[in-house]
């Protein structure tokens, strides 16, 4: 299957006074630009950041794996801008999670913010029980607490997730 492109089929070309103009729309998700592949060059992911700092958001998320994360946070920074950018992961992939802490450590992110599966039906899935999922996640918080950086867990679908599992996980994790 052809992968779809992230360029707009409104993108045109025209002309005003002679001059040819461009205009390109590049459609994305900020969900894309934290979490998914969005088949972005550094410099583009750099663009929307600083469009991001520009219209006032104070804080997004950057896909932790991914190679350009640290560079992108560091590069920010150095550029002045102001926006918050955390290093998001997912508590269910131990050896991601703690590279991700580790990143965000090194490159001086302000936090990482991580995903945990919530509802019965993602743990179904994979098999995980409800006491692994509840492990990953307070393995999460001591290695983020081992690395001195901030931490924030949100499990996944936690609106069709059974009260007492999201009142059992923050227990765990607060203990």
């Amino acid at each position: 299957m052809p992968r779809l492109s992230p360029l707009s089929p409104f993108n045109t070309r025209f002309s005003t006074g002679g001059q040819p103009k461009q205009v390109a729309i590049r459609e994305m998700t900020l969900r894309q630009l934290g979490h998914m592949e969005a088949e972005m060059t550094f410099d583009e992911k750099l663009y929307f950041l600083a469009r991001l700092d520009e219209i006032g958001v104070k804080e997004t998320v950057l896909w932790g794996v991914e190679a350009d994360a640290a560079d992108l946070v560091v590069q920010a920074r150095d550029r002045g801008l102001g926006i918050g950018i955390a290093l998001f992961g997912k508590t269910f992939f131990p050896e991601a999670m703690r590279a991700t802490v580790a990143k965000a450590r090194a490159c001086g992110a302000p936090l990482v913010r991580f995903n945990a599966r919530g509802g019965e039906f993602s743990r179904e899935v994979t098999g995980e029980s409800r006491r692994e999922e509840l492990d990953a996640c307070l393995l999460a918080v001591k290695v983020a607490k081992d690395a001195g950086v901030p931490i924030s867990i949100g499990p996944a679908y936690a609106t069709q997730t059974d009260p007492e599992y999201l009142e059992e996980l923050t227990a765990t994790v607060v203990e």
